[in-house]
């Protein structure tokens, strides 16, 4: 479907936050189903996504969002990230997500038009590569392959067809080799996760 992209305005920020919490209520995960106890929030990807904002790691200049109309339908956020080799030098390296689009929307190329022209723009603001966790069999269309490839680990030296990495210049990753260290930001408390989401009730 044809919609438009442009960036987040920090007035759609909660918007933004429920659209992604609707977007994730149930969805299946590479690594497995997302299955809360009872009386837990159904997802924690809306509470990531404030996380990330309040962060030094969020690029406000790759949040954007989808729109049909004046209705915002897709949403996609990055942030800073890095790969550290054995000697310990650090190379940064950009990620993406939550990628969020309404369940009304999805399969409709919502989300395709936004990691695309989200990429473009990532390329013009001169980030050298992308690492992610994500579906192995929607990613690979955009140019993600397997990290291994570029000899990159997960930080417990792990790699697995979910963790992908992707040049957004021909060579800029070689040589990029060692662990993706993940933030602790993206480990969420259920309590915190339990507060924040009584806000969206």
């Amino acid at each position: 479907m044809s919609s438009t992209l442009r960036p987040t305005r920090p007035s759609e920020f909660r918007e933004t936050e429920t659209l992604t919490r609707k977007a994730f209520t149930g969805l299946v995960l590479p690594a497995g189903p997302r299955i809360p106890e009872p009386g837990d929030p159904p997802c924690d990807e809306h509470l990531l996504l404030h996380r990330l904002r309040e962060s030094d790691l969020y690029i406000p200049e790759l949040d954007w969002v989808a729109l049909d109309g004046d209705t915002i339908i897709g949403h996609i956020v990055y942030s800073h990230s890095k790969v550290i080799d054995d000697d310990g030098t650090e190379y940064a390296v950009i990620t993406f997500g939550p990628v969020s689009v309404l369940p009304s929307k999805q399969r409709q190329g919502v989300g395709k038009a936004l990691i695309k022209a989200t990429m473009d723009h990532a390329r013009s603001m001169g980030f050298k590569g992308i690492v992610i966790y994500g579906h192995p069999a929607y990613y690979p269309r955009f140019g993600f392959v397997n990290a291994e490839h570029y000899g990159i680990t997960t930080a417990e030296g792990e790699n697995f067809d979910a963790f992908m990495a992707c040049e957004l210049f021909p060579g800029e990753l070689d040589g990029v080799a060692g662990k993706f260290v993940v933030d602790e930001i993206f480990q969420i408390p259920m309590d915190d996760l339990r507060e924040f989401d009584k806000q969206f009730v």
